[in-house]
């Protein structure tokens, strides 16, 4: 035992301490934050006096004790002001203005904006606010970002955290259907979800056009792609083969489920956390190179 904890430990300590660049932390704060802009603008303009203040459908005091998170919803004089607060925080982090305290505001207002409508709160609210304290304790680069600065190292455990929510994300997923849901007994799941709320223009084409046994078979490729996802995207080797099929799995959800396209920009922004550092650097300049003096005045950043 003592053996394998001399060969165990120094490698746990490297795959979760090692110091390594911040362009994968820089590169998803800036996803996740333009994600989020527009999951929030969406709402807003929905209605966001229905969603925040006392104007809306609310949690009542008889069901209070089912939901020990509840917090009030705002006097709708504040709603402007809240939505400065939101919008703002969500800019300053994509821009990486003064992101060291930035992205704890962006934080607050996500955590507010998803305990005070807890029934209509997505999953992605919740994928949100764990990317956000992640970025909030982590250290703080000056890629993709307004500010200059040179260039920092931080431990990799950010990274780690992250690319371990997608898999925990993806795998839960699929085991719940499999051992809970009736994915396993019945071929046509996923058929019958796309007749419901969710259904989109091109969902209803789809049904029609796609004969049912068809569905059938995308429903058991979701479930083995969710079942897999720790092989997929856990071992680099496999990874762009996860990249591959978690990319058409999202853009399914995305093109076929009504408002689902958010969760899908979410997700995509935990796959960024998986891209080698010199992939992401060359993306980062191939941009620079496009908004570069030689094409328009004034500095640049990186």
């Amino acid at each position: 035992m003592t053996v394998m904890k001399k060969i165990k430990l120094p490698q746990l300590r490297e795959f979760f301490f090692a110091s390594v660049d911040t362009v994968r932390l820089d590169a998803f704060r800036m996803c996740l934050a333009a994600s989020m802009l527009l999951y929030f603008a969406d709402w807003w303009k929905q209605g966001a006096e229905e969603w925040l203040t006392t104007e809306g459908f609310h949690i009542s005091k008889e069901a209070l004790p089912y939901h020990p998170w509840y917090v009030a919803p705002l006097s709708p004089e504040f709603l402007p002001w809240f939505g400065m607060l939101l919008f703002g925080s969500l800019t300053a982090v994509m821009v990486g203005w003064q992101a060291r305290w930035t992205v704890w505001l962006a934080l607050g207002v996500t955590v507010y904006a998803t305990l005070v409508d807890q029934l209509s709160a997505f999953t992605l609210n919740k994928l949100a606010i764990a990317g956000f304290l992640v970025l909030a304790l982590a250290t703080k680069g000056h890629y993709w970002s307004i500010e200059r600065g040179s260039p920092q190292k931080q431990s990799v455990w950010p990274i780690r955290i992250l690319q371990i929510t997608l898999i925990l994300q993806y795998f839960t997923a699929g085991w719940s259907k499999a051992a809970y849901g009736d994915w396993l007994g019945h071929p046509y799941v996923f058929w019958e979800q796309l007749h419901g709320f969710y259904r989109t223009d091109l969902a209803a084409w789809l049904l029609r056009e796609i004969p049912k046994p068809g569905w059938g078979i995308v429903q058991w490729l979701g479930l083995i792609f969710e079942l897999l996802s720790p092989a997929l995207f856990g071992f680099p080797a496999l990874r762009v083969w996860g990249f591959m099929i978690g990319g058409i799995f999202q853009i399914l959800v995305a093109l076929t489920m009504y408002k689902l396209i958010y969760f899908s920009l979410v997700m995509f922004c935990f796959y960024v956390v998986f891209i080698p550092d010199p992939l992401l650097h060359r993306i980062r300049l191939s941009f620079r190179g496009i908004f570069s003096k030689k094409k328009f005045a004034g500095p640049t950043s990186t």
